[in-house]
This record gives structure tokens, C-alpha cells and sequence, in this order.
């Protein structure tokens, strides 16, 4: 049932938090407001056939109807969706590198998908000619199928870069924290293009909603694995605080999202969240375990340096999780991208 036209502010969110929560936990989205009921899982409703209900979504049990979703972009986002989420959703890529995601196992559309996708999941970066943004690759393709399916969800991944990263403080309790409700003010080219990226994506599929990821890293894409290589690239840009989420923890907030899309009114679903984990740490934190976890010394002015940077934080991820990160901070997530290990779980119980 919706909200009771008496809860605001605060309570109407509490209650569309508890009540999404509820759907993460049992994966079972709740009959409401469709005036027809669901029968066998395909009955037509007054928004259209509805392919709903999905059951144990995020493992919670069996799956009676996978969630089609179409990844515009071979993202390493996207891949890790479609490798470890494969009992929640069938995601077939559009890309304009077709063969190298096919040659490992990666189901791609030339155009029209084999049926019309539930989620339409952009992870397309900035394409720009020297500062200027180009126009969306996939607008064609968004335009018709959204001209033919208008209720079709569509998640456009955008970043934090958004927002200015110039604060620098004595302390790290004293650098500032940004939620969804901060004034974006990017102060680098990256983050003025990804801000204006998400105009143009919001343009095409007015109805989106955008998570603006933090330093997305996982299996194969880490900064520890990186330091393991011996790259010690940007180690000399100081003390900065950095806000990170696991891809593990993105793709599930992408699921629950795209669910929540499809079971609420427009007006009941958060329409920009952050993908974060609970702990953004400064470079000197981060660094001082990496070289005890790697046995290694990393370069750079990071230990002497000031806090510097922002902290980003979020008012919905964590409710749309289920009230539970997988890896609610790099000590956590960069022993997943590791392997582990003995040495991990010393250095993890010393902290």
C-alpha cells in the first residue's frame, strides 16, 4: 500500500526506506496499487504486462523470472553484473566492442534485444572531443525502445566527481561530508563532463534515476593489486581522503534499484543515490595497511601531508542494501581482490 497522505518528510522516507528494505530481505515485491492481480507471475495489470514477481533476488531463494536488464557499455560494472549476479538477471551488453565481450561469454545485442530488457543500465563514461561532450552513443537505441516502452526502468552510473574535492582541514574529522542533498560544484574537467553527461542521459529517458558511484574497485581492479605491480602512480598527490564502494556492493544496489523502479510511483524512489561504503579514509590509513598487508613501501608525501578532499556519504544505500554492506570498507574489499589469506585475517583482527 503506499505512504498514508499524512506521512512527510522524514516519516514518508523512513517509510519508503522500510518498506524497500523489506523487499531486499524476503526478495518478494508486494502486490500494491496494480488493479489486477498477479497470476502466475505474467497477468496484465494497468501498467502493462508484468513480468513481476521476482523471487530471491540477491540469492534470498528460488527465481522464478530473472531480470532483463541491457548494460549500454562493456563495463567492468556491467561484467561483474552479468558473472556473479547470474541467478538475479540476464544482462545482455550493448557495445561498440562487441567481440571482445563475446569471446568471454558475454551475451551481445546488435540492436534490439530478444525481448524488451526490465532495466536499461547505463555505464557509458564521458566521450568528449577535447572538453566538449559528444552526443550519447546509445541515443538512438534508448529513444526507441523508450518510445515503445516507457515504463522500462533506466539507471544511469555517473560519479562523485561531481561534486568539488578542494576542502583541506588539519584533521579528517573536520573535512566535510557530501550527501545527495550537496550542491554539485565540480572542480575538474572529468567531473564538469560527467555532470553535463547526465543532463543529456536525463534528457533521453527523463525518468532515470542516476547513482554516482564513488572509486569503484573489485576483483582485478584495485589499488592494492596495483601496489602489488609495483605501480605507484598518483601516491605523490598527498593525504586525500577517498570514498570507495565494492563492485559487489554497487551491483547489488543497482538490483535493488531496478526493483524498486519497477514496484513504486516515480515520486517514491529515491532518484540519485551514491554508491558508497561506510568508511571514505584518508591515503595515510590506507597506505600504512596496504604496505603492512604487502610488505612493501610506498613512495609519495602521503604520510606528512593534511587531510584533503570530501567525504561522501549516503542517505538511501545503505536501506536499499538491506541494512548490511557485503564489504562496508576496504578492510573488507581489498582482501576480496586479493584472495586472503592468513596475513589478511592478522592484519584485519590488529584492526
Amino acid at each position: 500500500m503506499p505512504p498514508s497522505p499524512g506521512l512527510q518528510g522524514e516519516n514518508r522516507d523512513q517509510w519508503i526506506l522500510d518498506r524497500h528494505s523489506s523487499i531486499f530481505t524476503t526478495g518478494v515485491i508486494p502486490a500494491k496499487r496494480h488493479r489486477t492481480a498477479w497470476v502466475n507471475g505474467v497477468e496484465g495489470t494497468d501498467r502493462g504486462p508484468f513480468r513481476r514477481p521476482y523471487v530471491g533476488i540477491l540469492g534470498c531463494g528460488e527465481v522464478k523470472n530473472l531480470m532483463k536488464i541491457l548494460c549500454l557499455g562493456g563495463s567492468f560494472t556491467g561484467r561483474y553484473l552479468a558473472s556473479h549476479f547470474a541467478d538475479s538477471c540476464r544482462v545482455e551488453f550493448a557495445s561498440r566492442a562487441p567481440r571482445s565481450l563475446q569471446d568471454r561469454g558475454f551475451l551481445v545485442t546488435q540492436g534490439a534485444t530478444s525481448e524488451p530488457p526490465d532495466l536499461i543500465l547505463d555505464t557509458v563514461p564521458a566521450i568528449h572531443d577535447d572538453g566538449t561532450l559528444r552526443d550519447h552513443p546509445y541515443k538512438t537505441l534508448l529513444t526507441t525502445h523508450l518510445a515503445a516502452h516507457p515504463t522500462t526502468s533506466t539507471i544511469h552510473l555517473s560519479s562523485t566527481s561531481v561534486y568539488a574535492s578542494d576542502f583541506v582541514s588539519a584533521t579528517e574529522s573536520e573535512i566535510p561530508f557530501l550527501d545527495e542533498t550537496a550542491p554539485t560544484r565540480p572542480d575538474s574537467d572529468r567531473g564538469r563532463l560527467r555532470l553535463e553527461l547526465e543532463s543529456l542521459f536525463l534528457s533521453i529517458a527523463p525518468a532515470a534515476s542516476i547513482i554516482r558511484c564513488a572509486g569503484i574497485y573489485g576483483p582485478g581492479r584495485c589499488l592494492a593489486l596495483r601496489f602489488q605491480r609495483g605501480d605507484f602512480r598518483k601516491t605523490d598527490q598527498g593525504n586525500r581522503v577517498v570514498s570507495r564502494i565494492h563492485v559487489h556492493d554497487l551491483c547489488r544496489l543497482i538490483l535493488t534499484l531496478g526493483l524498486r523502479s519497477l514496484e513504486l510511483d516515480e515520486e517514491e524512489r529515491p532518484r540519485l543515490v551514491h554508491a558508497v561504503d561506510e568508511d571514505p579514509a584518508p591515503r595515510a590509513e590506507v597506505y600504512s595497511y596496504l604496505e603492512e598487508l604487502l610488505g612493501i613501501q610506498i613512495p609519495g608525501d602521503w604520510r606528512t601531508d593534511r587531510p584533503r578532499g570530501r567525504q561522501i556519504r549516503s542517505l538511501f544505500a545503505k536501506g536499499l542494501l538491506g541494512g548490511r554492506y557485503r564489504f562496508p570498507s576496504y578492510l573488507e574489499g581489498f582482501p576480496d581482490c586479493i584472495g586472503g589469506g592468513s596475513r589478511v585475517e592478522s592484519l584485519k583482527s590488529k584492526s
